[in-house]
Formats: structure tokens, sequence, C-alpha cells
């Protein structure tokens, strides 16, 4: 047979492609911006119903205090309340706290104990009216509800203060002598309670950074230092303190959460015949408190500092200073509202 030339064979275009490495494909798009970090979500069932329910959280603390309170008074008086028995098991309290508090100078307590006055106070704190008007605003919602619940469980309670039962030669007495039968709550623990919370609830609801846990800290260590002026004073019982922390508590939440759903009051003070009308109302209430503090003997300084920062708002709120939207307070209106 002849010779028969020989068959090659000739790959495939499908095998080529199969031995041939596959080169990465390049876009000649936009180059690609990495997505932002997501922040971490908190571990634990807990933190997430925290993060979820804030305002139910916030108000489970006074609610379990006022049980805790309950319990101990309970307790302490064969498991039922008497009037006399409420004072009674607290004598011995009450006599070490104010006795321990004689090392800080008189005059301090009562400027702390000032700090629970709520026209003090609101003159005092008017300065974020230029900042955090919300925050302000969330006080004086607040200023009517501690006021119902301090008046109806004054009334309802009826106990007598310790200058009311015991000598005066026993404690130390700074300031007026108290000796009605309204010692139950305390309206001054009420007032810092709730200037302190709806501060708080405006501002950190939901902490997420060491800033506001920090924040929290130093408001509620302010709180505690001006509800133990009123046992230094010899004005309250210590768990008069308890009680009206607990009441001002719920009603700081009350004024934030009204502060919040009706925002129209705070930010109607930022429109310029508001502040006009604003920062007189807050003239007028300096000339009445300095008034005040011309005719009294003890707290005069904080009388004089809340007297100056009323006026000094006053006048920026007057002279339009304050027309720029603070950066503070631009973005609330867009965080949601838990």
């Amino acid at each position: 047979m002849g010779n028969t030339p020989e068959l090659t064979h000739r790959p495939g275009p499908a095998e080529f492609t199969s031995e041939l490495p596959v080169a990465e494909s390049k876009s000649f798009d936009k180059p690609s911006v990495p997505a932002p970090a997501l922040a971490p979500r908190p571990d634990g069932s807990l933190s997430r119903f925290a993060q979820a329910r804030p305002w139910l959280v916030w108000m489970s603390i006074p609610v379990l205090g006022m049980m805790l309170v309950a319990l101990t008074i309970c307790s302490l008086n064969n498991w039922g309340f008497d009037r006399d028995g409420y004072w009674v098991v607290q004598r011995d309290w009450f006599f070490a706290l104010n006795g321990a508090f004689t090392f800080f100078p008189q005059r301090a307590w009562a400027d702390i104990a000032e700090l629970g006055s709520g026209d003090v106070l609101l003159l005092l704190l008017s300065p974020l009216l230029i900042r955090y008007p919300r925050s302000w605003v969330a006080m004086l919602f607040a200023a009517p509800v501690a006021a119902i619940l301090s008046a109806i469980a004054k009334h309802l309670a009826a106990v007598p203060r310790p200058a009311a039962v015991l000598d005066l030669q026993q404690f130390t007495v700074i300031g007026d002598v108290l000796a009605a039968h309204n010692s139950v709550p305390s309206g001054h623990s009420i007032t810092i309670g709730a200037a302190g919370i709806a501060f708080l609830a405006t501002r950190s609801l939901t902490p997420s950074c060491w800033r506001q846990w920090l924040l929290i800290l130093v408001v509620l260590c302010i709180v505690v230092l001006v509800c133990l002026s009123r046992v230094a004073v010899g004005a309250h019982w210590p768990l008069d303190l308890a009680i009206g922390a607990a009441f001002g508590w719920i009603a700081g939440l009350c004024g934030a959460r009204m502060a919040r759903c009706f925002s129209k009051p705070w930010r109607w003070s930022r429109a310029p015949h508001s502040r006009r009308a604003l920062g007189a109302a807050l003239l007028c209430a300096s000339l009445i408190l300095l008034a005040v503090a011309q005719g009294t003997s003890y707290a005069t300084e904080i009388l004089w500092l809340a007297v100056a920062c009323g006026m000094v708002t006053s006048f920026w709120l007057v002279a339009g200073k304050a027309d720029a939207i603070s950066p503070g307070e631009s973005r609330d209106h867009l965080k949601p509202n838990p």
C-alpha cells in the first residue's frame, strides 16, 4: 500500500478555551467605593431590646426603684404602712447622714439644695435654649407633670418632716426650718430628677459611645448630690429622696416624650419674634429672682449665677444671635423616633 499522510488532530475552539488560562476581567467602570463599615450590633437579647425599646427600658428603672422602696418600707413596718412608722425606721439613718454631711460647708449645701428649685434651675439651664432648645422645652414640659405628682403624693402621704417630730438640737438645719407634714416625696428631688432625665432623654436616649455614657454618669451624679443635700439641710428623710427621684424620673421622661411628639414649641423658639418674646420672659424672671436673691442670706451664690445665666440668654435671644440652627439640633428631626 502507498504512503498515506498522517492525520493530525486539530484542536477545536472549545479545547483552546479550556486549556488557556482565564484572564481576570477588568472593569473600566468607575472604581468601586468600599461600603462604609456598619456599626457593630449589640450582642445579647437584652441589648437588642434596649436599643429597640429605649423608652420602656428607661421607664422601668423608676418603677423598679419604687417597688424596692415600697418593699423596704413594708418590711420594716411589719408589712404595712404607717405614717409614724415610716419616719421612725429612718430616724437613725437620718441622724447618721445629717451628721456625716457636716464636713461640707453649710453655705455650699445651701447652694446645692437650691438646684432643686424649679425657677432657679430653669434660669440656670436657660443657655440650653441657644444650642439645645428641645432639651430645655422638655424640662418645661416636665415641670407640670412633676408638680402634679408631687402635690398628689404629698397630700396622700402626709408624713411629717424631721423638724416636726425631732428636737432641733439633735441635727443640723440649714436655712428655713420646715416642720410641715408634707415630707414625702422630696419636691427638690423631683425637680432635679425631672430636669436631669429630660435632658438625658433628649440627648442620650440610646447611648452608643463613651461620651454619652460619661454624660449620663455626670448628670446622675449631680442628681444624687442635689437629692442628698435635702438630708444635709435637715428637710427630708432618706427615703423621701428616692421616692422623689423616681417621680422626677417619670416626669422627665414624660417631658422628653412630649417634646419629641410635639416639636412645634421648641422649633417655634427659633423664629425671630418668638426668640424676642422668650428673651423678654427670661429677663422678667431673672429680675424677679434678683429681687429674691437680695432678700435672702443663704444660697446667694447659686441665685446670682441663675440670674446671670437668665439675663445673658435673654439678651442673646433678643439680639437675634441664635439665628442659625445649631448643629446638635439640626439633625434631631432626621433621627427616627424609637
